[in-house]
């Protein structure tokens, strides 16, 4: 019994160990020449418009080397939905520049909200309910299989 709950665990982890994955996409920002209304929420999954991206965040330093030099970004490693009064962006991110790494800040001066997660896609939103909730129930599952 305790080598299907060790495997249970390893299974539901094993996304964890490869690059994190989130979706990219902006609407609403001036001069931006990839604006996507589909990039605003309710947030469709899986995309359909072809400049919301599903974006591997370690290839993206590679991508744009000036503009991760130029954020001051060390390394992409948290995925980032930020919401505007007029306008929205989700991509990979720093969670050093995250203001919160896991949930939401809202800051008042600008009125704006910026989400932090560390699952894949879990920028889009409700996908990041969906991992906790498999993470809770296999490790509920495996607490109560080995007592």
């Amino acid at each position: 019994m305790k080598f299907y709950t060790r495997a249970a665990l390893i299974l539901a982890f094993i996304g964890y160990a490869t690059s994190l994955k989130c979706y990219t996409c902006t609407d609403g920002a001036v001069g931006h020449s990839t604006n996507t209304p589909g990039c605003r929420d309710p947030f469709d999954t899986p995309p359909t418009h072809p400049f919301i991206l599903m974006m591997d965040c370690a290839n993206l330093s590679r991508i744009a080397p000036e503009a991760t030099a130029r954020a001051g970004i060390s390394q992409y490693n948290t995925c980032m939905k930020a919401i505007g009064p007029d306008s929205i962006s989700r991509t990979c991110f720093d969670d050093s520049k995250c203001p919160a790494t896991h949930g939401c800040f809202s800051d008042a001066g600008s009125g704006g909200t910026v989400c932090c997660c560390d699952t894949d896609y879990c920028n889009a939103g409700a996908a990041l309910a969906f991992n906790l909730a498999v993470i809770s129930a296999v490790a509920f599952g495996a607490f109560f299989l080995n007592a």
